[in-house]
């Protein structure tokens, strides 16, 4: 999901048209004297003579009149708009009426087009009249003036984009690219020639181009979504390329060329780091709209461009006054989708717009976007936030669905939703249902669902919504809504969204594998997501020449007698089968390589540890980082125990789903600070990157089933413990951890979950997370329950040998039976 009103640059071009012949009466030529020389010092009266005189002078002296004056910006505008009525008046009747291109861009350089065009009615009139006669200057300065004054009288400019597109050929490139630009602005497009003809020409004459008409063709493609193929685009590619090494790019045609090749899907990655590279010793000459230009610039081709990434933090951090509202917002919208999560100066400063006079529901919307996405909750001003959700109900009464839809996602989030502010929410979504879209209906049930607000009005309304138009729904978006369902407890319409989701083609398996969690929710199942994804799989086999080796016995030994040479520290085969086996993680090693860093250096990894092994060669998913190299499930990088992993495309798929099923066991021993009663905790768990897991509200359902061992205690200092059973029927992130350290017992050696001072004490005799994955329990390919035990590593059964049973007969004979067994 993304927000809605991108920021983008905008490529305006100021035509200084001067009438072509000089006047002649002494009046006009000194008020033209004094224009050139942007000087009415010189002759204070001169307005004054002007408007004495004006009576006798020729259409000429009024067109050059008519120039200076809007050029000296002399706050005239009665005698503007009169010299301009004289000129209209004495043009009456004339077939053709030189100059009248420069009397629209006179009138709307002074902000005058629009009364003059209400107050003179001939003026529109003589403009249609006479525009097949007019030269191309006149033409591009009217459709120029109308733009820049946006009159609003699309006839008028229609007619302007007719003629212009019957002599498209005969267009100079400055007008060219002027008539093109007005069009854009005004969204009008060319009835006279398609995409392909209009950009033939612009190609014929690229070389006799400048950069700043290059940036105004270049934007107006990109602000009417001109179709333009790649192979069109590559002689104006070439042509940017060209002034970027000759150091004629201006900062303002830099940033909007960039704009909008990016808007027009022709910007390679490689060709932007070569553009930003020209422009690196020029970034003191960048203007706060050109830095948000091209942030979007990077954020839309999903570039890292770091040097001018640098250099915009330091802008924006340095002079973040200079920058406007929109353009703070389109940052922020920008660095999210570039995951900038470190850059938490820019979004501070960007934090600061929620209590800007122009927020609006749009900008709060897109904002509340970004912050969510990057997971930043502490660039937020809780104060500042709490003044705008007390008028949230004002600032979103005339919101789009969208923008309610995206911040009840984000509030949900980034975990500051509150029961009034989503009632509000969904209250406003009750009034606006029927604009809602498949996107905005899936993101605005996830908000509500994960907030458990299963009562509200709201919901019959989507449900309705949802019957109606179930087709216009992706996969995703239906996975998505039979999640939402779920956990609200909605068995019918659960079912109904999970139909809809096995029609759906072969793209659809990761939304079968959430709904088959959905349906595992609600204590349901359907035969038919286990079929679709298991066809799935024997189809990525196929493709990829999956061949495993037929005799399961032979292979059975062969994962034993690895066993018995395995190192205590190094990974080991437990357990393999024809088309899945069970890994023993030693602590210290990751599942999946390229996960996390340890000074510098990557840590072993099993995927490594199974691409190196003789199966490789015959298990194609041991290469496939797509499906998690076969791994079916996670280990902690302190934790130790099993992890079970496909061979093939077709096991992964069968023990997914077992996994989404609740069909799959886990079961850990873990020992916990305190006395911990026997229970079982269903509390919902939020994760956010880079962030502890945290139980809340707003988090995933989670359930962990807590059964106790035995008691004990620590011999020399008396610490007590207890030494736990863990089985989880969810895997969210540090679900255990987070569990037991919200109960107050947090494991031993956690420096997650636990107190700086309770996590260096236990350090100094338990080197690591007690936490060890010791039972996996699943289905073999026959359809046999197969499960698989592995006792307490050495350095774990070493902690042991610090504590002693509590007193009690109970807690000595479970201690006792216990060790011996391990």
């Amino acid at each position: 999901m993304g927000p809605k009103g991108r920021i983008g640059g905008k490529a305006k071009i100021e035509i200084i048209v001067r009438p072509q012949h000089p006047c002649k009466h002494p009046v006009a030529v000194s008020l033209w004297s004094c224009a050139k020389a942007a000087n009415l010092e010189a002759n204070p009266d001169i307005l004054h003579n002007c408007w004495q005189e004006q009576h006798v002078f020729s259409k000429n002296d009024l067109q050059c009149a008519i120039w200076a004056v809007s050029t000296l910006r002399s706050s005239q505008a009665p005698l503007l708009q009169n010299l301009v009525h004289s000129f209209v008046r004495r043009s009456r009747g004339a077939t053709v009426v030189p100059g009248l291109g420069n009397v629209f861009w006179a009138l709307s350089w002074s902000g005058c087009l629009k009364n003059a065009m209400a107050s003179i009615p001939d003026l529109e009139s003589q403009a249609s009249e006479s525009l097949t006669w007019l030269g191309a200057r006149d033409l591009a300065g009217i459709a120029w003036a109308c733009a820049i004054s946006q009159c609003g009288n699309h006839s008028l400019m229609e007619a302007v984009a007719e003629v212009c597109g019957l002599r498209i050929s005969q267009l100079p490139p400055r007008y060219l690219s002027n008539v093109f630009w007005a069009f854009a602005k005004s969204l009008i497009r060319w009835p006279g020639s398609n995409a392909a003809c209009f950009w033939a020409v612009v190609t014929q004459q690229l070389s006799e181009f400048r950069p700043e008409e290059m940036a105004a063709v270049a934007w107006a493609a990109a602000r009417t979504q001109t179709s333009i193929s790649s192979t069109a685009v590559q002689p104006f590619h070439r042509q940017v390329m060209i002034f970027s090494y000759h150091g004629e790019l201006g900062p303002r045609e830099f940033a909007n060329l960039l704009w909008s090749l990016a808007r027009l899907s022709s910007l390679q990655k490689s060709a932007c780091a070569e553009l930003f590279q020209g422009m690196s010793t020029r970034h003191n000459e960048l203007q706060s709209q050109h830095i948000a230009s091209l942030v979007w610039t990077l954020a839309s081709i999903r570039h890292w461009c770091s040097p001018f990434l640098e250099m915009a933090t330091d802008s924006i951090c340095s002079r973040s006054s200079n920058f406007g509202h929109t353009e703070l917002v389109g940052i922020a919208v920008s660095f999210a989708k570039l995951s900038c999560t470190q850059n938490s100066g820019v979004l501070l400063h960007c934090a600061r717009e929620f209590h800007s006079n122009e927020l609006t529901s749009q900008s709060f919307a897109n904002l509340m976007w970004a912050f969510a996405t990057v997971s930043q909750t502490g660039v937020i001003d809780k104060h500042r936030l709490q003044k705008v959700t007390a008028n949230i109900n004002q600032l979103f009464n005339n919101c789009t669905s969208q923008e309610l839809s995206t911040t009840a996602w984000a509030f949900v989030k980034l975990n500051i939703a509150t029961k009034p502010v989503m009632q509000i929410f969904a209250s406003r979504a009750c009034e606006i249902i029927d604009s809602f879209n498949a996107q905005n209906v899936a993101n605005f049930s996830w908000a509500l669902a994960l907030e458990l607000l299963s009562d509200l009005e709201v919901w019959r309304e989507l449900r309705k919504f949802v019957a109606e138009r179930m087709a216009e729904f992706k996969s995703q978006e239906l996975a998505s809504l039979c999640w939402s369902f779920a956990v609200v407890r909605n068995q019918f319409d659960c079912l109904l969204v999970a139909e809809a989701v096995c029609s759906q083609p072969n793209d659809a398996i990761p939304s079968i594998l959430g709904v088959t969690w959905a349906l595992n929710h609600l204590e349901v199942s359907d035969v038919r997501t286990k079929a679709a994804l298991l066809r799935h799989g024997q189809k990525l086999d196929a493709a990829h020449g999956t061949q495993l080796p037929r005799s399961t016995l032979a292979v059975a030994q062969r994962s034993k007698q690895t066993m018995k040479n395995a190192a205590a520290v190094s990974p080991h085969i437990s357990l393999e089968l024809f088309d899945r086996l069970v890994v023993s993680k030693p602590s210290g090693w990751e599942v999946e390589e390229g996960q996390r860093k340890d000074k510098g250096r990557c840590l072993p990894s099993l995927s490594c540890y199974l691409r190196d092994s003789e199966h490789a060669v015959s298990s194609p998913i041991f290469h496939d980082a797509s499906h998690h190299y076969g791994f079916i499930h996670r280990l902690d990088v302190p934790g130790s125990g099993l992890v079970l992993a496909a061979k093939s495309y077709s096991a992964f798929y069968d023990l997914q789903f077992q996994l989404m099923s609740g069909q799959l066991r886990r079961e850990y021993i873990s020992l916990c600070h305190g006395w911990l009663c026997q229970k079982q905790v269903d509390r919902s768990i939020r994760t956010q990157r880079g962030l502890p897991s945290r139980v809340s509200t707003g988090g995933r359902p989670s359930v962990t089933q807590l059964t106790r061992i035995a008691c004990c205690f620590r011999r020399t200092t008396g610490q007590t413990f207890t030494l736990i059973l863990v089985r989880i029927f969810t895997g969210r992130t540090h679900q255990i951890r987070a569990h037991t350290a919200h109960l107050g017992h947090p494991t031993v050696s956690d420096g997650k979950y636990s107190s700086a001072s309770t996590f260096q004490e236990d350090c100094q005799w338990c080197p690591r997370n007690f936490l060890h994955r010791h039972r996996v329990g699943f289905f073999n390919h026959h359809g046999q329950y197969v499960q698989v035990t592995e006792d307490l590593p050495s350095d774990l059964q070493r902690v042991l040998l610090e504590l002693e049973p509590r007193a009690d007969g109970w807690s000595r004979e479970a201690w006792e039976n216990f060790v011996k067994s391990s």
